[in-house]
């Protein structure tokens, strides 16, 4: 049975989350005036002190700010935001061994500091929206997520709305620092750069360099490992691409590629991670090619067992780096500037 106090704070939250949704959709714009109480009220089948109430909470939650003879005004934060950190949201890429490894690794620095982790997968679903999910669990009170982006389209339009609202970011993998949160990743001209002076020793002073890669895409740790290549080998070396539209089946891609050059195989191909390094040392080793060496950023299992020389990412490191940076969000939000913190890898040579 309700009482009289929960159905008032049913109508506050009610009300607050019609406002929600508007400053989310844009509808009510950073700085512009939300419709007065009267009309409020009328609106939404609400007495005036109602409205008036639920408009003290959001002024107190720092959303709104209501002027003397002007109104009430919309009034989104440049700040981070002092939260509850009892559940934190990951979002990241399905299909992806690396996630697994990045995700264990999280969970346990979070649960340490006290909070769980929320894991959401990026659907394949066409009709999946990053943004409602997010604006889902603000207003649900899960106020700090942390994104890796990969290939999901995301509006920042929505993250900066979101962000003004209350929800606190980091960006996994991003290779710059955007204005809406922090950001953590591997120092990828540093893992190259080791790679590549590796594969000098390898090849010799007679052999040839040859990089091989994901094409066709904007993920910043992509393409920032291919031009870190292109600088070390002075733009000397080949970079071949794997077409990104065949990411989830792309071993029958790369199969028939390696065909068309094994006349012309590098000595050392330098892969930009894992699944392709893995591949084509499998498909090289079927083919009698096991003299070609393979390197590759990302250490995993199978990377040890076929003998890859490596980038190992220290997935424990960065997942304390993420954590640190929620925990300097939440404890000292009118200070928070966003940063991009780069994690350097380790080099393991087989």
């Amino acid at each position: 049975m309700k009482t009289k106090k929960t159905e008032q704070e049913f109508l506050y939250q009610k009300l607050k989350n019609v406002i929600y949704e508007n400053i989310f959709k844009g509808v009510y714009a950073n700085h512009s005036l939300i419709p007065p109480e009267r009309e409020l009220a009328l609106r939404y089948g609400m007495s005036r002190i109602t409205v008036r109430n639920t408009l003290e909470i959001l002024e107190r939650e720092g959303l709104i700010t209501r002027v003397q003879g002007r109104g009430t005004a919309v009034s989104l934060k440049t700040c981070a935001t002092r939260t509850d950190m009892g559940i934190i949201a990951l979002v990241a890429p399905n299909k992806i061994p690396f996630f697994s490894s990045f995700v264990e690794a999280f969970s346990e620095k979070a649960e340490k500091g006290g909070s769980l982790v929320l894991i959401k997968t990026q659907s394949e679903n066409k009709n999946f929206s990053l943004e409602k999910y997010l604006y889902k669990l603000f207003v649900r009170n899960v106020r700090n997520a942390v994104l890796w982006l990969h290939d999901c389209t995301v509006s920042m339009e929505c993250i900066a709305r979101l962000r003004g609202m209350g929800m606190n970011f980091v960006f996994f993998d991003i290779m710059h620092a955007l204005q809406y949160g922090d950001g953590v990743c591997l120092d990828n001209q540093h893992a190259i750069e080791s790679l590549y002076q590796v594969a000098l020793e390898q090849a010799g002073n007679s052999g040839r360099i040859a990089y091989l890669g994901w094409g066709e895409t904007a993920i910043s740790s992509i393409t920032e490992r291919e031009h870190a290549f292109v600088r070390c080998s002075g733009h000397q070396s080949p970079v071949y691409h794997v077409p990104w539209a065949v990411r989830w089946n792309f071993i029958p891609y790369l199969s028939g590629f390696l065909s068309t050059i094994e006349k012309k195989l590098p000595s050392v191909f330098i892969c930009v991670n894992s699944e392709i390094g893995i591949a084509t040392r499998k498909i090289l080793n079927e083919r009698g090619f096991s003299e070609v060496v393979v390197c590759c950023v990302d250490e995993d299992h199978e990377t040890a067992s076929l003998g890859l020389t490596t980038i190992d990412q220290n997935l424990g490191q960065m997942a304390g780096k993420v954590m640190t940076c929620l925990k300097k969000q939440n404890h000292y939000p009118l200070a928070w500037k966003p940063r991009l913190v780069r994690i350097k890898g380790t080099l393991i040579r087989r």
